[in-house]
């Protein structure tokens, strides 16, 4: 996560710097609030900001996109205000500004991260899961090799099924996604 905010963010860090305190918190309560509602930033709004940043319309439409891509990213890790406070102090944000970048996600972002998991859970959910190990025997002419194989059916609330066979080395890989998996939801929690 901190190297997809410091993509975004880095080169507006001494831009941030300079922001008057209330100025930014205004600025980033916005920015979350059209994450919510989709509310796109409005001609005499945006004519407003760069007044008040004195930045030209396309820088503010680059710094509106950092932050907007940085909270994306934010949200989609789960990730705790305080965390994002540690992870903006360590780009160069000072640690007043970075405290009040992470009070702002925290008073706001409740609803974005409810309406992203919502527009994730279109797919179909688990219903029931079965496995089975077996052996698959094999000969030639010069050894005998016996492999072990797992066969995973997963079943769907849409009455579909999708089996997936693994030997010992892909059932490890898919095993260590799973827990990339759990470590992110755990995040969320």
């Amino acid at each position: 996560m901190e190297e997809e905010l410091e993509k975004s963010l880095k080169k507006y860090v001494a831009l941030i710097n300079q922001f008057h305190e209330g100025h930014l918190t205004t600025f980033v309560n916005r920015i979350v609030r059209e994450l919510n509602n989709q509310e796109k930033f409005q001609h005499d709004e945006m004519l407003k900001l760069q007044k008040v940043f004195n930045l030209s319309h396309q820088e503010l439409k680059d710094l509106v996109h950092a932050f907007t891509s940085s909270f994306k990213v934010i949200a989609f890790y789960g990730t705790k205000p305080v965390h994002l406070q540690s992870c903006l102090e360590r780009l160069g944000i000072n640690s007043e500004l970075s405290l009040l970048i992470a009070k702002a996600w925290s008073d706001n972002s409740r609803q974005l991260i409810s309406e992203m998991r919502e527009k994730s859970s279109n797919a179909p959910r688990l219903k029931d899961i079965r496995w089975k190990t077996g052996v698959t025997a094999s000969s030639s002419s010069a050894s005998e090799q016996n492999i072990g194989t797992g066969l995973l059916e997963l079943k769907l609330e849409n009455s579909n099924t999708a089996q997936i066979e693994f030997d010992k080395s892909s059932l490890k890989d898919f095993y260590d996604q799973l827990e990339k998996i759990q470590g992110r939801l755990d995040l969320l929690q």
